[in-house]
């Protein structure tokens, strides 16, 4: 017999070899898959380091910005204490300034009244009476928009009485008399001036009162508004007619009758 190997050998010699292969690639494929599953745990490793890297940083900085933003705060708290500080002292300063300068005006007022004013004596007593004259007559704002309201000649007589009234005790006095029916003096330097039916009193207190409601009949005052000061206006305007002016004199001539 020959030695050659048959065709059934040659088969079965191919199917051993085969397998042998098939082993060696599952062995080989294994160790495979077992390498790229390392790498993916030490990916997967490296990626929670990074992730929980990341969250400790970004903490980090929302700590230094909180504690930046309370110190900031606290700054602010510290600079508005001391600027409520500094406005108490400003505003106690302004009113104690303010009351100075009351006091101050209160003086002068009293210098001016009395420097405007004389002492005579009438029936035993000394009275102490208002020139009459051209000048510029000081009362309050507020009271003389007040006055103004009637918008008449009580408007006038209020002004008049305010600020030529003299009172002693239970009398009162002008720096006005009445001589006769058409004759009058007024007080001026110390000395009684003859008026010849009272031309010049009517005159001089028409003017003076005249320019008291002007300066304070302004359409940008507090007290005003713009429909009060048209009205009022109107009636500054009339105490320049001469007929008014008689009008006026007559409501002033009774009240000095009044208290003679």
């Amino acid at each position: 017999m020959s030695n050659r190997p048959s065709y059934i050998q040659k088969m079965i010699h191919g199917l051993n070899s085969s397998k042998n292969d098939d082993k060696d690639l599952i062995v080989y494929d294994y160790e495979n898959e077992e390498e790229q599953s390392n790498e993916n745990e030490n990916e997967d490793e490296e990626t929670e380091i990074t992730e929980e890297t990341e969250e400790e940083i970004q903490q980090e900085e929302n700590e230094r910005n909180e504690k930046q933003m309370r110190n900031e705060f606290t700054q602010m708290k510290r600079l508005l204490l001391t600027n409520e500080m500094m406005l108490n002292q400003i505003f106690h300063k302004l009113e104690f300034l303010c009351s100075r300068v009351e006091n101050i005006e209160e003086k002068v007022q009293l210098i001016e009244m009395q420097n405007r004013s004389h002492f005579i004596e009438i029936d035993g007593e000394i009275i102490r009476v208002r020139e009459l004259k051209n000048e510029r007559i000081d009362l309050p704002e507020e009271d003389v928009l007040r006055i103004l309201i009637f918008r008449d000649y009580r408007s006038v007589l209020a002004i008049f009485k305010s600020y030529y009234q003299s009172v002693k005790g239970e009398r009162i006095f002008y720096p006005i008399r009445m001589k006769s029916k058409r004759n009058y003096e007024y007080f001026y330097k110390n000395q009684w001036i003859h008026d010849a039916n009272g031309h010049f009193i009517t005159k001089t207190l028409c003017n003076n009162i005249q320019n008291l409601f002007l300066k304070y009949n302004q359409i940008d005052s507090r007290y005003l508004n713009e429909e009060n000061w048209y009205l009022n206006q109107q009636f500054i305007s009339r105490l320049s007619d001469e007929k008014y002016k008689k009008e006026i004199w007559n409501h002033i001539k009774d009240e000095i009758a009044l208290h003679m």
